[in-house]
C-alpha cells in the first residue's frame, strides 16, 4: 500500500513538472540562447532554411533586446490560437529579460503561431513587445505575410515576418529628437512660435500625421488663446509623469501670455503626455488651462482617447484629444462671453469691494406710459375692494359690545433691517481645479491614466495580440 502512495507521488508530482516547466526556472538576463527561435513542428521546411530563420530571429532579439519567436504546428491540443501562443512563450521560457529573474510574468518579446489545421495564424506579444507593436501593427503584420501563406510560400512569408518586425524595431529604437532645450528670454505676448506643438520624440507618427496634427493644435491655439501640446516618449529620464509633462511645459518655452513676461510661470495651456515605455497618458494643465480642463474634463478626455491608444491607432487618439480639447474650449469661451453680456462688475470704493451691474434694456416712452395706466388701474381696483371690505365701523348699543375673546393663534417673524461686511477679493483668485507646484515655481493642474490593453494567459502574464487566417 506504502508503495502505490510512493509511486502515485512520483507520478503526480512528474505530471506537475511537465504541466508547469517554467515556473521553477531561473531566467537569465537577456534571453534563453538555448531554445530555438524557429520551431517548425508543422514540418513546412526543409532543415536548411529553417536554421536560416533561426539564426536569423536569432540576431533581432540579441541586437534589440526583443525575443522574436516563429512557431508552426498541426492541432494546438484544444486550445484557441491566442492561448497557445501565450502559453508556449510563457512556458517554454522566451523573453528579453534585463535582469536575471525567476518571475514566469516578466520578458519582452513577440511570437509568430502559425496553426496549418485550421489556417489560423496568431502573433502574441508581451512586455515591451506590447508597446512596440500594438493591434495596429499585428494587424499590418498579418497583412504582410498573408498572401505569401496563402500560396504556400511558407520560407518567404517568414522572412517578410523578420523583415516587417525588424523595421519596427529600428524605428522604436531610434533615438528620440533632442528634447526642448531650456528657453531663456523674454516671452512674448502670444505663444513662442518655435517649439513644435507635436513633439513626437516617441516615433508614433509619420511625417504626414504629425503635420497634420500640428497645423490642427496651431489653428486652435490662435482660436481660444491656450497653448495645446501633445508629446510623446519612451522613458522619462528617472522623471514622474507629472514632473517630466510639467517641466516640459515650461522649460519647453509653452504657453499662451496676454502680455510679454519673462516670468516663467506665467502662460495658460495643456499638454498631453504619452509614455510608451510605462504605456501612461499625463494631462499636464497651467494657467487659464487649469480652469477649462478640470479634474472632470481630463478623466473625460482620457476615457475617450484611451481605446484608439491601446489599438495603436496614435494618430485617432491624438486627433480625438484635440477634438475634445477644442470642445471644452468652445464651451468654456461661449461660458465666459455669456457671462459678459451681463454688465455687472466688482467696483472698488476705498479697498471695499461692492457688486454694480446694469441691463442693456432701451427705454421706450410709450410702451411705458402704457405699462403706467395699466398699473394705476389695477391698483386703484385693488385699493378700492380692500377699502370696501374694512368698512365695518357701527355704533354700539352697550358697553359689552366691545368685549372680546383675544386668542393668539399665528406668530410671524420680520426681518426688517441687515447689515452686510464687503470682503476684498483676491487679486488672484485660484482656479477651480486646484493644482501643484512644479520644479519652476508653476503651478499646475493634471490627471492621468494607462493604455495598457492586453490580455492575461493562464501564467498571470500580460499579452497582447492578434490574429487571422490565410
Amino acid at each position: 500500500m506504502k508503495k502505490r502512495i510512493f509511486s502515485l507521488v512520483i507520478v503526480l508530482l512528474l505530471c506537475a513538472s511537465l504541466a508547469l516547466p517554467a515556473l521553477g526556472a531561473k531566467y537569465p538576463a537577456g534571453i534563453d540562447e538555448s531554445l530555438p527561435r524557429m520551431v517548425d513542428g508543422a514540418r513546412l521546411m526543409l532543415s536548411v532554411p529553417v536554421e536560416a530563420l533561426d539564426a536569423r530571429a536569432r540576431e533581432l532579439s540579441l541586437q534589440y533586446k526583443m525575443d522574436i519567436v516563429i512557431v508552426t504546428r498541426r492541432g494546438i491540443d484544444g486550445k484557441t490560437p491566442m492561448d497557445y501562443a501565450d502559453d508556449f512563450f510563457d512556458y517554454e521560457g522566451y523573453g528579453w529579460r534585463e535582469e536575471a529573474d525567476d518571475d514566469i510574468t516578466t520578458g519582452s518579446g513577440i511570437l509568430l503561431l502559425v496553426e496549418m489545421n485550421e489556417r489560423d495564424i496568431w502573433i502574441s506579444t508581451k512586455g515591451q513587445g506590447m508597446s512596440v507593436f500594438p493591434k495596429s501593427r499585428i494587424d499590418r503584420l498579418i497583412e504582410a505575410i498573408t498572401p505569401e501563406m496563402g500560396s504556400a510560400q511558407y520560407r518567404a512569408a517568414f522572412t517578410r515576418f523578420l523583415d516587417e518586425v525588424e523595421n519596427y524595431l529600428e524605428a522604436y529604437n531610434t533615438p528620440p529628437a533632442a528634447t526642448t532645450e531650456p528657453y531663456v528670454g523674454l516671452y512674448p505676448a502670444g505663444i513662442v512660435e518655435e517649439p513644435p506643438r507635436v513633439a513626437d520624440e516617441g516615433g508614433l507618427l509619420t511625417e504626414t500625421e504629425a503635420a497634420d496634427l500640428e497645423a490642427y493644435a496651431r489653428k486652435l491655439i490662435e482660436q481660444y488663446e491656450m497653448d495645446i501640446v501633445i508629446l510623446t516618449r519612451k522613458g522619462l529620464e528617472g522623471k514622474t509623469h507629472m514632473d517630466y509633462a510639467d517641466d516640459y511645459f515650461d522649460f519647453g518655452g509653452y504657453g499662451w501670455r496676454a502680455y510679454s513676461n519673462d516670468d516663467i510661470r506665467t502662460g495658460d495651456g495643456v499638454l498631453l503626455l504619452l509614455d510608451m515605455d510605462s504605456r501612461e497618458i499625463w494631462i499636464s494643465t497651467k494657467g487659464l488651462g487649469m480652469s477649462v480642463f478640470g479634474d472632470y474634463e481630463i478623466d473625460e478626455i482620457i476615457d475617450a482617447i484611451v481605446p484608439e491608444l491601446e489599438d495603436g491607432l496614435y494618430y485617432e487618439g491624438f486627433k480625438r484629444f484635440l477634438d475634445e480639447a477644442a470642445g471644452y474650449l468652445g464651451a468654456y469661451a461661449s461660458n465666459s462671453s455669456n457671462n459678459n453680456n451681463n454688465n455687472s462688475y466688482w467696483e472698488n470704493d476705498d479697498d471695499n469691494y461692492y457688486w454694480s451691474g446694469s441691463t442693456n434694456i432701451e427705454f421706450n416712452g410709450g410702451v411705458f406710459f402704457i405699462f403706467l395706466v395699466l398699473a394705476l388701474i389695477i391698483a386703484f381696483a385693488v385699493v378700492g375692494s380692500m377699502k370696501k371690505k374694512h368698512n365695518t365701523i357701527r355704533t354700539a348699543t352697550a358697553a359689552c359690545t366691545y368685549q372680546q375673546a383675544f386668542d393668539l393663534t399665528e406668530r410671524q417673524d420680520i426681518f426688517l433691517y441687515s447689515n452686510t461686511t464687503r470682503v476684498k477679493l483676491p487679486d488672484d483668485p485660484p482656479p477651480s481645479s486646484g493644482g501643484h507646484i512644479s520644479s519652476s515655481g508653476s503651478s499646475h493642474g493634471g490627471g492621468g491614466g494607462s493604455f495598457g490593453g492586453g490580455h492575461s494567459s493562464s501564467s498571470g502574464s500580460s499579452h497582447g495580440g492578434g490574429g487571422g487566417k490565410f
